[in-house]
């Protein structure tokens, strides 16, 4: 039988149940064992049967090998649920996996007894001795394991899995293939199959005795210590990712320790928050959370912490950690959504699902009451939802508004307020008048991050042109023969450019038909061709009176002389000398300025431009770069007179400025005809 493969569907497993008497035996040596070392420590907190160090070890080792020992008997911690953490008209409770035990509830809870017994020997050791950090160490182990471990380790079952790995990889049969693996390897993924469902804890119920057991690993978190603090964020992350929903009951308790009003704080404390928050051995970084409540908490909290009596920045572990906290946010955030709704189609499906007898739904089908009420929930959260995003862009504002705050702080406030800018929520007109001053702002990291804002700001401005649906063959007078066909021909010659056939008047503007999008015609054509309506267009001017708040008050700085003069200056100093290159940011602020606005900072912007023009300095060049090719792409929907009139103007001003190149612009002057075309 060497070598010869096992049959999958007839492995003949033999698991081993343990019996009545092996579990009899298991309980009485907990009772013999665990029993007595539990009541020593409850006599040592008491003080009436006090222990040395060492014999409190003792004790700890004792305990916590019982737990490692009988864990897999041992029924998991249970009690009674948190409540309103989260509203649901549906069951939010875990799924149990059945892993081949069954609990005796008659007996003793040893797993609750360990708790009730490691909370009272904690708080004591912590205002007695917290120098103790062995004893802290082993009872951080036990609380882990007291809600996590069932008869395995995580690490232990990762080290079991690579191992079956490169066993499986090294005795493949590579000649026959169609896994042929023998029997012994067949059962070793058995195990390690039964060993990964007792491992599934996600989405567990999150109770009041987990809720007590965070507390008490929170207050670990921000200890004295650095290892114990260490130690005991691992386990908290850990926990927090286990239990659903525990985010929303334990972000609050640590923003207490990061609030200014916490005047009683030490450094320890706020960088063990701090740490609570980065999650640092976490896929997940809790200051980004998906949760209005929590975001809008977190975040002004970790702006207002640069008041906190207890934060200072001539540590520099400290500002590292402010610097990783906003880098996690900005690598991980995603856009919270604002505005859910179900389509109608969709509840219809729901219906025949619930309505099916093939597979017969678990639950009942939801009545015409429910569904009602559902909808009204719906909708009342989109309210609210909407309601909480602008608070919190006014929260950040008036963080801003502090003269108190650091500089550090006024940077990380204004990083994350840029993450607010979303498609389907107008910025409100405070953060547009922010982001237009910070355009000129001192620092120039805030001037970057207001450019790229401005950017989003004025294409969330962007006003909604009319399109019109039309026929290439009407146009070209030729149909297109069945399939694909690629390349130059009769069919897409009206979307060529032809230099013999420039519309050099207004009628011949009108008569042409534009299509913007490059990929269209030379393959295929779409089903449904739009192209912007030539004589639908809106007016290029926009009154100031049909000007929505945030227009106005873009409008009105970009007329002021003394912010355009400002803007250049610093739009034209050199960042980073030999490093710096063509800016797609700046050309999307001028892009949308002159989309929105026309022609009407131009006037204003001109001498600029040929000032930057006529000078050969590689920033200057650079600038009116960036400018010109904003201002060609943002003239794509002008009137063909204003159109006339800025060609007019930009080709003595393209010549000019090519005659003044070098070695180091010319990248920048390519970037920018190709962008621009």
């Amino acid at each position: 039988d060497w070598g010869r493969a096992g049959d999958v569907a007839a492995l003949g497993v033999c698991w081993h149940v343990p019996s009545t008497e092996e579990e009899n035996f298991v309980f009485q040596l907990l009772s013999r064992l665990l029993h007595p070392e539990l009541e020593r420590i409850k006599g040592h907190v008491s003080g009436d049967q006090p222990m040395s160090r060492e014999e409190l070890l003792q004790s700890l080792a004792i305990v916590h090998h019982c737990l490692l020992g009988a864990g897999s008997m041992l029924p998991p911690l249970d009690g009674p649920h948190v409540s309103d953490l989260v509203p649901s008209m549906v069951n939010l409770g875990e799924i149990k996996l059945y892993i081949g035990v069954d609990y005796d509830e008659s007996r003793e809870n040893y797993r609750e007894s360990i708790c009730q017994t490691m909370r009272l020997l904690l708080h004591h050791i912590l205002e007695h001795s917290e120098d103790d950090t062995k004893s802290l160490f082993v009872i951080i182990k036990i609380i882990s394991d007291l809600m996590f471990f069932r008869g395995t380790h995580k690490k232990e079952f990762d080290s079991r899995w690579k191992s079956f790995t490169l066993v499986k990889k090294s005795m493949e049969n590579r000649l026959h293939g169609k896994k042929q693996h023998i029997r012994a390897l067949l059962i070793d993924r058995v195990l390690l199959q039964h060993e990964m469902r007792k491992l599934v804890v996600e989405g567990s119920d999150y109770k009041v005795v987990h809720q007590e057991l965070l507390c008490d690993l929170l207050l670990l978190s921000t200890s004295t210590y650095s290892q114990v603090r260490s130690r005991a964020q691992n386990v908290l992350t850990a926990a927090l990712g286990t239990y659903s929903f525990s985010y929303r009951d334990l972000i609050p308790r640590i923003l207490q320790l990061l609030s200014p009003q916490h005047t009683s704080g030490t450094q320890q404390q706020l960088k063990g928050a701090l740490y609570c928050l980065l999650c640092v051995h976490s896929g997940v970084c809790l200051a980004r959370a998906r949760d209005w409540d929590c975001v809008g908490e977190m975040w002004p909290t970790l702006v207002r912490c640069g008041l906190s009596p207890s934060m200072t920045l001539e540590k520099p572990s400290i500002g590292r950690l402010l610097d990783d906290i906003i880098d996690r946010i900005h690598r991980q955030h995603d856009t919270i959504g604002l505005y859910f709704t179900v389509s109608e189609r969709c509840v219809e499906i729901a219906n025949q699902i619930a309505q099916s007898d093939s597979p017969v739904p678990s639950l009942e089908a939801p009545s015409v009451e429910e569904l009602k009420e559902g909808l009204q929930r719906q909708r009342i959260r989109n309210v609210v939802a909407a309601r909480k995003y602008e608070k919190l862009v006014n929260d950040l504002l008036d963080c801003l508004e502090d003269r108190d705050l650091p500089w550090k702080f006024e940077h990380m406030a204004t990083d994350l307020l840029s993450l607010l800018l979303r498609e389907d929520h107008p910025l409100p007109p405070d953060a547009i008048l922010y982001f237009t001053q910070s355009l000129i702002h001192d620092s120039i990291s805030i001037r970057k991050v207001a450019i790229s804002a401005m950017a989003g700001i004025l294409k969330q401005l962007k006003r909604p042109r009319q399109k019109v649906a039309v026929k290439p063959s009407d146009i070209s007078g030729i149909e297109d023969p069945e399939g694909v066909c690629v390349g130059d021909r009769e069919g897409n010659r009206w979307l060529q450019y032809d230099g013999n056939n420039l519309p050099l008047s207004q009628e011949q503007w009108d008569s042409q038909h534009y299509v913007e999008k490059t990929h269209w015609g030379y393959y295929s054509w779409p089903r449904e061709m739009m192209i912007y309506a030539a004589s639908e267009k809106p007016r290029d001017d926009l009154p100031y009176e049909e000007m929505s708040e945030g227009e106005k008050i873009i409008f009105e700085y970009f007329s002021d002389p003394e912010f355009i003069d400002q803007l250049i200056e610093f739009l034209s100093l050199e960042d980073r000398k030999g490093k710096d290159s063509f800016n797609p940011r700046r050309f999307c602020l001028f892009k949308g300025l002159f989309r929105n606005y026309g022609d009407v900072f131009l006037p204003l912007l001109w001498p600029h431009l040929e000032q930057l023009a006529s000078d050969p300095h590689e920033s200057s060049q650079r600038c009116v770069c960036e400018i010109t090719a904003g201002l060609i792409r943002g003239s794509k929907l002008w009137s063909f007179s204003k159109v006339d009139r800025l060609w007019q103007l930009l080709c003595p001003l393209i010549r000019t400025a090519l005659t003044n190149i070098t070695v180091e612009t010319y990248t920048d002057w390519g970037t920018c005809i190709a962008t621009a075309c």
